[in-house]
């Protein structure tokens, strides 16, 4: 039946979209209530409404609760309904609101994009200086050749000076 071991689950947390009717939510409601969830909860991000039933233990019936400051007795968690309604955790501490949690990702992204900046940034730079120590041991190869040659060229001219009867090394 369910994926908890067949367990129906105990708490439910239904937020209304345009497209639900009254008459909908009525049946969803007696659904629940009939299958042995414990405490349901509705809320209208449209009107920011917030509902909720808990089963009494009287009756075995869900009875409607206020829901200002109303802890679930099943989770422990609170709620708050002020401007915007605000969901607290059993150790008091809130839960993020979407819009937070909006910001947070959208500044996680710009974190995200300006390290990806950085980085290609350091890989230029790096790519750079390869190229430039590439250049200057090209540039040092290229000297080196030239020594040589020069070096060569010159022991060849006193090798004629010297087959021509001239000493190079006393001039």
């Amino acid at each position: 039946m369910w994926e908890e071991g067949g367990v129906f689950p105990q708490v439910i947390f239904e937020v209304l979209s345009p497209s639900n009717t009254a008459a909908e939510m009525r049946r969803k409601r007696a659904f629940y209530e009939h299958h042995g969830a414990d405490e349901y909860y509705e809320y209208d991000p449209d009107t920011g409404g917030w509902d909720g039933w808990v089963r009494a233990a009287a009756t075995g019936r869900w009875a409607a609760v206020e829901m200002d400051e109303h802890v679930s007795p099943r989770v422990g968690i609170r709620f708050a309904v002020r401007d915007e309604l605000t969901v607290f955790r059993p150790d008091g501490s809130p839960f993020d609101s979407f819009q937070e949690i909006d910001r947070q990702r959208a500044a996680e992204r710009r974190r995200a994009e300006t390290a990806e900046r950085q980085v290609a940034a350091e890989r230029k730079q790096k790519e750079a200086e390869r190229k430039q120590k590439e250049a200057e041991r090209k540039q040092k190869e290229a000297e080196r050749k030239r020594a040589v040659t020069a070096e060569t060229e010159a022991e060849r001219l006193r090798a004629l000076l010297r087959a021509a009867g001239i000493d190079p090394d006393k001039h």
